[in-house]
């Protein structure tokens, strides 16, 4: 779903695919745990939720480009 809000025109096996994607499955165990910070999205326009999902994807050590999923 966060693929398709940030205009991912792939399919889903194609992302799970994708090398950062790999990465992160294999790494998923090891990660140190983010503190989550929870937030009122309902007030919010969807340019906003689409920015905090994109700074969310930024906060990963190898975040999945956009463009290389497209």
């Amino acid at each position: 779903m966060l693929y398709l809000l940030l205009g991912s025109s792939c399919s889903l096996s194609d992302l799970l695919r994708h090398p950062s994607m790999l990465t992160f499955r294999k790494n998923a165990g090891k990660a140190p745990l983010i503190e989550a910070e929870h937030k009122d999205l309902s007030a919010l326009s969807l340019n906003d939720v689409h920015g905090l999902l994109r700074d969310e994807l930024n906060r990963y050590e190898s975040p999945i480009s956009i463009q290389d999923v497209q």
